[in-house]
């Protein structure tokens, strides 16, 4: 701050304020230092990407769409760039949009299985019947199985045991779930793994794929 009131034109400070405002959920004004940001240093694509997931957390995913797709023109590198701009159309329930987006990261940036967990997800659970493919979902869960497991990992391989109608097997893996958060003390899972669980106990696939303390 004292940086930045001898010198509003210090792009760095500004960026740096405006994690620092993100971090304590003060999402307005961490916008307005981002867009600060932007202004004194167009080419500054980091705080753009910043700008984007904060306007996607203040509900507002439409703009943060754009302020992705800014950004992957800049730099066509930036993998968290096209993983966000999936997770905000999943916020606008674009799941076809969402789909492709993840569909294009798993080709583009194979090496980072988020992409693939993340449309894997939506295979599985998407409200969208156009967007799901159960055994599609499970081929991918099926790839990543060779790789660390994770409780994410573990809840998406309930999703899709459960889209493709192996309930059995679907309220096996979501138990290893329940029981994993309830052992490490993540409430929120608990919460959301119960949920999808009973589900599945009434032979009911899920048709959230992602809860919205998931969403980045």
């Amino acid at each position: 701050e004292e940086v930045i009131r001898r010198d509003p034109t210090q792009a760095r400070a500004q960026y740096s304020l405006g994690v620092l405002l993100n971090e304590a959920r003060r999402y307005d004004e961490a916008i307005t230092r981002f867009q600060s940001a932007i202004q004194h240093e167009p080419g500054y694509v980091q705080a753009r990407v910043q700008l984007a997931g904060v306007l996607a957390r203040a509900g507002r995913p439409g703009e943060a769409v754009a302020e992705y797709a800014r950004a992957l023109e800049t730099d066509p590198s930036l993998s968290e760039a096209l993983y966000g701009r999936g997770m905000a159309f999943v916020r606008l329930r674009r799941y076809r949009d969402a789909r492709d987006t993840f569909a294009e990261g798993t080709k583009r940036f194979p090496e980072q299985p988020l992409f693939k967990l993340a449309l894997a997800r939506l295979l599985a659970a998407a409200p969208d019947a156009q967007v799901r493919d159960g055994r599609q979902s499970m081929a991918l869960v099926n790839e990543l199985m060779k790789g660390p497991q994770s409780i994410e990992l573990a809840e998406t391989a309930a999703m899709g045991l459960a889209e493709i109608g192996r309930f059995d097997q679907a309220i096996d893996a979501q138990q290893s779930v329940v029981t994993a958060a309830r052992k490490n003390n993540l409430a929120p899972v608990v919460q959301r793994a119960t949920e999808n669980l009973a589900l599945y106990a009434k032979t009911e696939p899920s048709r959230r794929p992602f809860a919205d303390d998931e969403l980045p």
